[in-house]
């Protein structure tokens, strides 16, 4: 086996300078650089809304709540938001 030479105090600061380097420069910028593209692809394609055409069961729907008149929107938001929203909308529900 061959014996290695002590390495010089320049030589162990320029290591330790290297490694530091890495851990706080390279390593976050690999990391940043890799959770931006992942964010990325798990962004879908908004730039062109997609609507689809009625069915006639939407149309029906639509059909069915123009001819039933008003909506009591008051009626409305307690069957489906004062449990959470409390009965008078302050969140304490």
């Amino acid at each position: 086996m061959a014996s290695h030479a002590p390495k010089s105090m320049q030589e162990q600061i320029k290591e330790i300078a290297i490694c530091l380097f890495c851990l706080f420069v390279i390593a976050p910028l690999v990391a940043f650089v890799m959770v931006s593209m992942i964010w990325m692809m798990s962004i879908s394609d908004r730039s062109e809304p997609t609507f689809s055409h009625p069915t006639a069961q939407a149309r029906e729907v639509a059909a069915s709540v123009a001819h039933a008149g008003p909506v009591d929107g008051r009626a409305v938001y307690m069957a489906h938001c004062a449990s959470c929203h409390g009965d008078s909308g302050d969140g304490k529900g």
